[in-house]
């Protein structure tokens, strides 16, 4: 049985006879259910997301990015990253995100795909407790571009 597939990696379990996707994972398209739709950059869309409402300093929690190329725009150079600024002191704390490193890059995402980020994230324990403004952004060389997700709770 298919326990887990990811580009061309894919995990079996022995289980025995089973019933069977008639078809095999190369083959397989899935469509997300989109929430919203915010086009975070040259028709890059974000068309899903969850910021846990808390986050314990030192302890991971999970946030969830789902993008889509609306067209197939030059993202190439580009690094994707999660910025988390205090609302008391101003004082902003930024971490790479997966897509930035990962098996596909930006550069190369297709238009019309959903690309799902799952992070585990721990922000580091020197942070100041209070409240944080979450951004997701994006930027190279030349160009930053960063979009507002809501707050989060740092404990």
């Amino acid at each position: 049985r298919l326990v887990w597939g990811c580009g061309n990696l894919f995990v079996f379990q022995n289980v025995g006879p089973h019933e069977k996707d008639p078809l095999m994972p190369l083959q397989e398209r899935y469509q997300y259910e989109e929430t919203t739709d915010l086009e975070f950059f040259q028709d890059l869309h974000i068309v899903d997301y969850s910021v846990p409402a808390a986050m314990t300093r030192g302890v991971p929690s999970s946030l969830k990015f789902v993008h889509v190329p609306k067209e197939n725009s030059a993202l190439s150079d580009y690094v994707m990253f999660t910025s988390f600024l205090n609302t008391e002191t101003g004082h902003l704390y930024q971490s790479a995100n997966l897509p930035s490193f990962g098996v596909i890059q930006p550069e190369d995402w297709v238009k019309d795909r959903y690309y799902v980020e799952n992070l585990s994230m721990a922000l580091p324990e020197f942070l100041d407790e209070g409240v944080y403004k979450v951004f997701l952004g994006m930027g190279n060389k030349i160009r930053t571009r960063s979009i507002y997700l809501g707050d989060v709770e740092v404990l």
